[in-house]
């Protein structure tokens, strides 16, 4: 066997086992990250008359749970760097579990305010701290792929949340109601999941056991060699990488894609509800697999084709605009079928754009400022994640209906889409005006 034969062999091998020992848990402790957030959409066809929340109010205390994200993301994302992944993550995840559990006892607006803001602190970091991960373990080349499987944990729950919520909402054991059942249930399983995670990860390759030496050796090599082909610059402060202005549009960015993505998912079921009138918590539930399923869809085959072209700038600018037609049509519909449609449509577009913005993220920042700036970034959809519904409830209290609302969230993608296109382009004239000028 010649030296390059061999070297595709531990090659082969080595990512094998990579993504076989990362890939399903990221898949999994994403999916419970995201169920623990939004299942808060599910639990208010029960819980609003229980407790007393009005539209506003609802919204609010969606919302509320991305100001905690907001202000602990980075630190979050600091501790991990700090102390490593494999801890830090177990952390957020045993932490997130308590916390969506305690939410089962709430009885006021206000009390559930706090627990929502608290469950933010406990979560912030987990996905830039797993998009972090990504980046120690895969070459560039292979990030699309690798951060559409977390972004897929986000949209199985997704699918999930709907029917699992709804069937347990059905369940009212040792005196409990569905909804507190629901978040019982449903804070247990990151719980004891975060247990498997620091059993079987590992923080970085050189330290994986489960390599033999010569695929420790090779992953090792095969990053470090694609890192010294970048442009590096000189070591910088937090605050430099805070402050550069590709980092910041970056952030004003997904800040206006969790508008409109989060928006929409936060009020779904009760947009659901709103046209399919008489469905049982259980129906609304599964009425919401077909939006969700078509963004899982659209993300992974969105993600395989700007991998393969190489492209992101227009793969990122279509989706969003796909995605604001889809919001724009939300509140012209009058039946089940029609809204659902335009729920996918919406649903295809923004989930397809997610995973592409990502990975063009994680390029176009450089190795000094990643972990800082991914941390960022992510803040910017904790940000656009009150916004959205929040915005939403008191624009659906203020008219009585959810025009306006829609109208709002649909407005988001369309935006983000223009801003990414001048980045873009800006990016692209740099290098030019700086020929022309030599």
């Amino acid at each position: 066997m010649s030296g390059d034969e061999e070297t595709s062999v531990i090659e082969r091998e080595a990512m094998r086992k990579i993504r076989w020992r990362i890939f399903p848990f990221m898949t999994i402790g994403m999916a419970t990250c995201f169920l623990d957030r939004v299942n808060i959409g599910f639990a208010a066809l029960q819980m609003n008359a229980d407790i007393g929340l009005t539209p506003t109010a609802f919204g609010f205390a969606a919302g509320v749970f991305f100001f905690g994200y907001f202000f602990f993301e980075v630190p979050s994302n600091l501790a991990l760097a700090k102390y490593g992944p494999r801890l830090w993550l177990f952390r957020i995840m045993l932490t997130w579990g308590l916390v969506c559990m305690a939410t089962a006892w709430v009885t006021t607006p206000f009390q559930l305010y706090i627990v929502r803001f608290l469950l933010g602190v406990a979560e912030a970091g987990f996905f830039p701290g797993l998009v972090y991960y990504v980046t120690l373990w895969f070459r560039g080349r292979e990030h699309a792929r690798a951060v559409s499987f977390i972004v897929l944990g986000s949209y199985s729950a997704a699918m999930l949340a709907g029917p699992l919520s709804g069937w347990l909402m059905q369940f009212t054991p040792f005196g409990f109601k569905g909804w507190q059942w629901l978040f019982l249930v449903e804070g247990a399983i990151p719980f004891l999941f975060s247990f498997v995670l620091l059993a079987l990860w590992t923080d970085r390759p050189e330290k994986a056991k489960w390599l033999t030496p010569e695929e420790r050796d090779w992953v090792v090599k095969s990053i470090a060699a694609e890192e010294a082909t970048r442009d590096t610059p000189r070591k910088i402060t937090l605050r430099e990488a805070l402050t550069r202005p590709g980092t910041l549009v970056l952030t004003l960015v997904y800040f206006l894609w969790a508008v409109g993505q989060l928006g929409l998912l936060f009020w779904m079921p009760q947009l659901v509800k709103n046209v399919g009138t008489g469905l049982s918590s259980l129906q609304i539930g599964f009425v919401t697999v077909l939006p969700t399923l078509c963004m899982t869809v659209a993300m992974l085959l969105w993600a395989r084709h700007s991998d393969k072209t190489g492209e992101r700038h227009w793969h990122i600018v279509v989706a969003a605009l796909v995605g604001a037609a889809g919001l724009y049509l939300v509140p012209f519909c009058d039946s089940l079928i029609t809204a659902v449609g335009a729920m996918s449509l919406a649903a295809i577009g923004l989930g397809g754009c997610q995973a592409t913005f990502w990975t063009a993220s994680t390029e176009l920042l450089g190795p000094k400022e990643k972990a800082a700036g991914l941390a960022l970034i992510n803040s910017g959809s904790a940000l656009g994640g009150f916004v959205g519904p929040y915005v939403a409830g008191i624009a659906r209290d203020l008219s009585g209906n959810y025009w306006i609302a829609m109208m709002i969230l649909a407005t988001a993608p369309v935006l983000m889409a223009v801003l990414i296109h001048g980045f873009y382009s800006m990016k692209q004239s740099a290098p030019a005006q700086v020929s022309k000028s030599t």
